[in-house]
């Protein structure tokens, strides 16, 4: 009897020690039998395909998504090429699948107007219009941008639906519209081109128990987050508002803020020219100054004196910050360090780098202080004065805060 090389597992052998017919497609079957399947049918679609290939290898791809769909029953999935595909499409079967190839692009609303379905690694670029409209429940969409020049980025409004990894950028109004309940976002970044755009905005009573973790916000000038009255049971865990972003907006302060971020160290270059006074940063409600100082960068002209801080309400009189005599900064070179490190009624230090001088305080080397914005709305900033006719000279201004009112915010001004 013949002796195999090795054995074989489930391989059947006759007498003579050959392999017993039918045996080897058993053999496959018994090895693959715990590898999972996916059970409906596969559809494929590629941007050199034709819609009427039945769609079923990759080989005779449709041409079209919509075409896909259309020859799809609930339960498939649609596999898309990289290639650009302008068209709207509506994945309106129950537990359709749409998965995108690296580069797949979509020029048009994907609407997911049915439960369970699920979208994977698409780029979806609209013109002026709604990038996913997610009004089904219980679906998924993951690793997936919205780009170009949506309106709205994804609107959300079916329940119960997961976005992990998902991004949404260049929109005219919102990044993520939310209004409908127990939606989760995870690792989702809104990234608004500093226009009066909203990242993430609950806008709907609805809207309740909703979760946004390691979510990111930036460029939104009305606010990263914006969140409407009578929304109960929102968690942002461990969210970021970044730079350009206006101030987040919690109507009725109900919400949880576990480990959320913002961008509490600003930075203003300020260039003296013929003005006397420059804003550095604007203010809303009420905010603590943990700390500010000034980094001079290029030189001060000779003449320039009286350098002071100052609460300037733009209907009404300045308020000091800093002694309004101020202190003489003519000639400073770079290097030298402006603070406030005392009372209203102090100076600000001038720590000339020429010197190498020491700053020293019966109190902290940097004083902290608490500013109100004016009644009414009066737009309100932290500026710089100073007096003389010289036109030279940087600089570099640092400020941290923390609000201390629910609607305290500093930015740039």
């Amino acid at each position: 009897m013949a002796t195999p090389i090795w054995p074989i597992e489930g391989v059947a052998l006759n007498s003579t020690g050959d392999m017993v017919a039918g045996s080897l497609a058993s053999m496959l079957t018994a090895q693959n039998y715990h590898t999972p399947l996916f059970s409906g049918s596969i559809l494929y679609v590629a941007s050199d395909g034709d819609n009427g290939n039945a769609g079923l290898c990759p080989e005779a791809p449709k041409l079209t998504i919509t075409a896909a769909v259309a020859a799809s029953a609930a339960g498939d999935a649609i596999n898309v090429k990289a290639g650009t595909y302008t068209e709207d499409v509506d994945m309106n079967l129950i537990g359709l699948e749409l998965w995108g190839e690296q580069g797949a692009i979509m020029v048009g609303t994907l609407t997911m107007s049915v439960n369970s379905c699920r979208v994977r690694n698409m780029i979806v670029s609209p013109v002026a219009a709604v990038g996913i409209l997610l009004s089904g429940s219980y679906c998924i969409v993951q690793d997936t941008q919205v780009v170009g020049t949506p309106t709205t980025a994804f609107d959300l409004q079916g329940s119960y639906n997961i976005l992990p990894n998902c991004k949404a950028a260049s929109y005219t109004v919102t990044g993520f519209n939310i209004s409908n309940t127990r939606v989760h976002l995870y690792r989702c970044l809104a990234h608004g081109d500093l226009g009066a755009t909203r990242g993430f905005y609950f806008s709907n009573t609805a809207a309740d128990g909703c979760l946004l973790e390691n979510c990111q916000s930036l460029g939104n000038a009305t606010a990263g987050y914006h969140i409407v009255t009578n929304v109960s049971g929102v968690e942002l865990y461990k969210c970021s508002t970044g730079g350009g972003d206006g101030r987040w907006i919690d109507a009725d302060g109900g919400a949880t803020f576990s480990g959320f971020t913002y961008d509490d160290l600003l930075h203003k270059d300020i260039t003296i020219a013929g003005a006397l006074t420059y804003n550095l940063f604007k203010l809303t409600g009420t905010v603590r100054i943990n700390f500010i100082y000034g980094i001079v960068e290029t030189a001060i002209a000779a003449d320039v004196t009286a350098a002071r801080l100052e609460l300037f309400p733009t209907a009404g009189a300045d308020i000091d910050i800093t002694l309004a005599a101020g202190v003489d900064i003519s000639a400073a070179v770079a290097g030298t360090l402006l603070s406030k490190t005392s009372l209203v009624t102090s100076a600000l230090t001038l720590s000339d780098a020429t010197l190498g001088a020491l700053t020293e305080s019966t109190g902290l080397i940097l004083t902290s202080f608490i500013v109100t914005q004016k009644t009414g709305g009066i737009e309100t900033h932290i500026r710089f004065a100073r007096a003389g006719a010289g036109a030279t000279g940087k600089i570099h201004w640092h400020a941290e805060w923390e609000p201390i009112s629910d609607d305290g915010f500093l930015e740039m001004a």
